[in-house]
């Protein structure tokens, strides 16, 4: 367009939400005073600097006429960029030799705060530990961040450490470098992957008297970090055992008995459990295999006393690799 047909330049001031005479000022200056530089200055003595040294001259001027005018332009100019993974932040003044003074804790900083120079630039990269998924973001754009703020979390998705416990006899069953299998709490995975065991926890806690075990997940299985897993540890080779349910065991203080049936009498006998599954526990001393036992109404059945035997079921031994 041909500058000779501009007449002019015009400036215009809503007023719908300014509340005051005061908010009025506040909005006008030096917005007004860098129209008419835009609008009437010639184009060869446009100088940046020379128009602020005005500028700040006039703010003298207002504040002895106690007109409220923006000190924006002095605020500092934060830059964002992306250097590969990274987000670099800078900060620079839009009037030259000024001085940037920061805060952590959300107060509004003088010239005793500590002082923002190029070297800060480099603490403004966040950079992550090692490598993996960022999570959803904790704050929003523009909001002071501090250091102790949550920004974002973040998760390493490959090489996943189970960490699961069993009870301190089975100890002998795990040891640093052997492998378990792990069966992954999810509902497209049905198979069984290998983790080895990178360390265990020499301590067996007071509380449960169980050991803490750490394995590193291996075959690049996918799994969330926090989800549940199921571990089998084995305990070697094959074995014939004897499986009972555990809800014919009686429990005492001093021992556990089964009620074993002999020439139709009931004969409370001893007995020593060791492996104990999800709805059968192992007997190791006590019975033999074809020996009856009684299964259900154990709380009428008294010792040395004749049972009716109303079903048989075959439980037999089990051999299993636990």
């Amino acid at each position: 367009m041909d500058e000779k047909l501009i007449l002019g330049g015009q400036g215009n001031l809503w007023t719908e939400q300014i509340q005051n005479t005061r908010a009025m000022q506040y909005m006008l200056y030096p917005r007004t005073l860098a129209i008419a530089e835009a609008v009437w200055a010639p184009k060869g003595r446009k100088d940046w600097p020379e128009f602020v040294q005005r500028v700040e001259n006039e703010f003298e001027r207002m504040d002895i006429a106690e007109i409220k005018y923006s000190r924006s332009m002095y605020d500092p100019i934060f830059k964002s960029s992306a250097e590969g993974d990274n987000v670099k932040l800078e900060m620079e003044t839009e009037i030259e030799g000024l001085d940037i003074h920061y805060s952590y804790d959300g107060s509004e900083p003088d010239n005793f705060y500590p002082k923002y120079t190029q070297a800060l630039i480099d603490k403004t990269v966040i950079r992550a530990p090692f490598d993996g998924v960022v999570g959803l973001r904790q704050v929003s754009i523009g909001a002071f961040v501090g250091n102790s703020d949550v920004i974002a979390t973040m998760q390493q998705v490959h090489n996943l450490k189970i960490d699961f416990t069993l009870p301190e006899d089975n100890g002998k069953y795990v040891k640093t470098g052997s492998a378990v299998q792990v069966e992954l709490d999810a509902a497209n995975d049905t198979l069984k992957h290998t983790a080895n065991i990178i360390a265990v926890e020499p301590q067996a806690n007071t509380t449960t008297r169980n050991l803490k075990v750490r394995a590193l997940l291996q075959d690049n299985a996918k799994a969330n970090p926090g989800a549940f897993v199921k571990v089998y540890v084995s305990q070697g080779t094959a074995k014939q055992s004897i499986l009972v349910p555990t809800n014919c065991i009686i429990p005492s203080d001093i021992n556990k008995q089964l009620i074993v049936v002999k020439d139709g009498n009931a004969q409370f006998t001893d007995v020593t459990t060791g492996l104990r599954l999800q709805n059968n526990v192992e007997i190791t001393n006590g019975v033999a295999a074809g020996d009856s036992i009684v299964v259900t109404g154990v709380l009428f059945a008294k010792d040395k006393k004749p049972v009716k035997v109303r079903s048989v079921k075959a439980l037999g031994s089990a051999s299993a690799e636990q």
